[in-house]
């Protein structure tokens, strides 16, 4: 899973570079526009680098990566779904034009992985018979964020996630006591960060890693998908 969290991240940097690089043609298109005195400004008001994560009220985010926990030894299975996030402070841009750059608000979703039994390879396949395990994630969290450039934001995101496993013996998380009681639902603490880039008008890039913390056996997810704006 480290490996996973390091290539994140190198893709996080490539892309940053990549948003810099944008947010100067983006500054070189805008429009420009003559007054009476003959000074030429720039509109920023057309600026297409700020379209896509500046205007986000509503986002929805497909995504797909990998889900590490610990079931006999540390494994990683394919998992995918999405995130949906509403930013409260876009109803407050006009108490200020810094209050553009922020993202506050609610974020939810499903991430769904497959574990297989245990030694199962990366797609939960295995000629290996066992107990079979499914798990899904449910984010309640709060979101916190910043455009550092037009086309890039960081942001931080906590609060819990809703762990659903159909074979909790197969996934120990630490309360032993539901691994005999059938499928379980356990609400956990998370915590993890949203690196997000703005391609267009209404879509863009998000790599997403997230730790859900328990008792015996955290949670390890990194994700990367695509925000299609719908406000």
């Amino acid at each position: 899973m480290l490996k996973t969290f390091k290539g994140a991240l190198a893709l996080t940097a490539a892309l940053a570079s990549f948003s810099t690089v944008a947010l100067a043609e983006d500054y070189s298109s805008m429009d420009s526009n003559t007054d009476t005195s003959g000074t030429t400004t720039k509109d920023v008001g057309n600026y297409n680098g700020d379209s896509m994560l500046k205007r986000e009220v509503v986002g929805i985010k497909p995504q797909v990566g990998a889900l590490s926990t610990s079931d006999r030894s540390q494994d990683s299975r394919l998992a995918y779904g999405f995130t949906a996030d509403l930013n409260l402070a876009s109803s407050i841009w006009k108490a200020g034009s810094k209050m553009r750059n922020v993202f506050f608000g609610p974020s939810t979703g499903v991430l769904y992985s497959n574990r297989g039994a245990a030694g199962s390879n990366f797609f939960a396949s295995s000629d290996i018979s066992g107990d079979s395990a499914k798990l899904m994630l449910i984010p309640a969290n709060l979101k916190l964020g910043y455009n550092i450039t037009p086309s890039f934001r960081v942001s931080a995101h906590g609060g819990g996630n809703f762990v659903y496993r159909n074979n909790p013996g197969a996934v120990q998380l630490g309360n032993l006591t539901s691994t005999s009681n059938g499928a379980d639902w356990t609400l956990r603490p998370n915590v993890g960060a949203d690196f997000e880039f703005g391609l267009g008008q209404n879509f863009g890039l998000i790599i997403r890693p997230d730790v859900t913390l328990n008792p015996g056996n955290d949670l390890y997810s990194a994700t990367i998908g695509f925000n299609a704006l719908i406000g």
